[in-house]
């Protein structure tokens, strides 16, 4: 997984794409949507198992350009990032291969990670969006 500088995601949103932030929690994913017009980020209804394909069709339903990651269960103590949150954005973070060797369909969007404590994905948009 690729990722790009916090400031970096505000420069595809000017583009008119959504906000998609996923917050990695010991018991779930929560979700939210936003864009520079709507300010406001909204929460996405969690599905009961969210996989990379999944997250896939949300992407392109959606009209997401970019993703912050972030929430308590994001990063090991290690300080890398959790291997279950590097497969699940696997298809949207520029990865073309699945296990078989055949090329899926992908996209490369720019994946930011958020490192301020928190387990909401509204919250964490919010806080993005603070100047």
């Amino acid at each position: 997984m690729r990722t790009v500088p916090v400031s970096s995601l505000l420069s595809t949103m000017q583009s008119g794409c959504a906000l998609l932030g996923l917050c990695f929690t010991p018991q779930r994913i929560d979700l939210a949507v936003t864009t520079l017009k709507a300010l406001q980020p909204r929460q996405l209804p969690q599905a009961p198992s969210l996989d990379a394909d999944g997250l896939l069709r949300l992407v392109k339903e959606q009209q997401i350009g970019a993703l912050l990651l972030g929430g308590s269960a994001l990063f090991r103590t290690n300080g890398l990032t959790q291997f279950g949150a590097r497969h699940l954005v696997s298809r949207v973070g520029g990865d073309p291969f699945s296990n078989m060797g055949e090329a899926e369909e992908s996209m490369q969007l720019p994946i930011a990670l958020w490192t301020r404590p928190s387990d909401d994905a509204v919250k964490m948009i919010t806080d993005f969006l603070q100047p």
